[in-house]
């Protein structure tokens, strides 16, 4: 007696299934690093925005650095209002004399980045300086910009 298959094998369907299990897992492990990826550079350029502030904030005050809170709220409320972290999120400032933390982000005004390596925001740098430090989640450490 002849006997036709009339489908699929247990054994062929858990072999398409795990393949499908891989390529599925491939998929969003590439698109989780491309969504990190993304973050950083969103941060690397709202820190720019930052550098870009501060030297705005200068021209517009006689080259004179944000001193006091009051200064400190002005320069944030005034040139750093559109600058977003790599959450998308508008940051509002909590001041401590010079230096203020803008949700992701450390910088400090007269500030300098520390030649360790460690991203680390350091006081003691010229009148004209600021140092910006975010997080970096590729890098999974803190990065420092000065300008």
């Amino acid at each position: 007696m002849d006997r036709r298959r009339l489908g699929f094998t247990l054994i062929e369907i858990v072999i398409v299934l795990a393949i499908a299990a891989l390529i599925l897992i491939i998929v969003f492990l590439a698109v989780a690093g491309a969504q990190r990826s993304q973050r950083d550079r969103v941060s690397m350029d709202a820190a720019a925005k930052v550098i870009a502030g501060y030297s705005s904030y200068l021209s517009g005050n006689n080259n004179k650095p944000p001193d006091t809170p009051t200064d400190m709220n002005s320069f944030t409320t005034n040139y750093l209002m559109s600058v977003k972290d790599g959450r998308g999120v508008i940051p509002t400032a909590t001041s401590a004399g010079n230096a203020a933390t803008l949700a992701t982000f450390r910088f400090r005004v007269r500030g300098r980045c520390s030649t360790d390596g460690s991203g680390k925001v350091l006081s003691g740098g010229g009148d004209n300086e600021i140092a910006v430090a975010y997080y970096s989640e590729t890098a999974r450490t803190s990065v420092c910009k000065q300008g």
